[in-house]
């Protein structure tokens, strides 16, 4: 997030692929999410080399201050980012 400007831009940066905006607000979350994101680990190979993708980049969004909510034996995790909006790494 371009912390001087309070949004950021998330694509494929071959240029396929949706575009997302990220926005900052000065409000805090008071209700559930209206938009519930899965973050899809890229890779190949077998379901044990997937849950290994999966945990690293668990591991890689904690380091970066979101945390683990709920594991579903190695084949997606549900995380929150540091103002609790949920999503899921799969």
């Amino acid at each position: 997030m371009a912390a001087d400007r309070g949004f950021a831009w998330l694509h494929d940066p071959r240029g396929t692929g949706p575009h997302l905006c990220l926005l900052e607000v000065p409000e805090p979350k008071t209700v559930k999410n209206r938009m519930h994101l899965d973050l899809a680990v890229s890779g190949e190979g077998s379901p044990d080399e997937q849950r290994q993708r999966v945990t690293r980049e668990a591991e890689r969004l904690r380091a970066l201050g979101a945390s683990v909510l709920t594991e579903y034996d190695g084949n997606h995790v549900t995380m929150a980012d540091p103002e609790g909006n949920e999503f899921d790494v799969c």
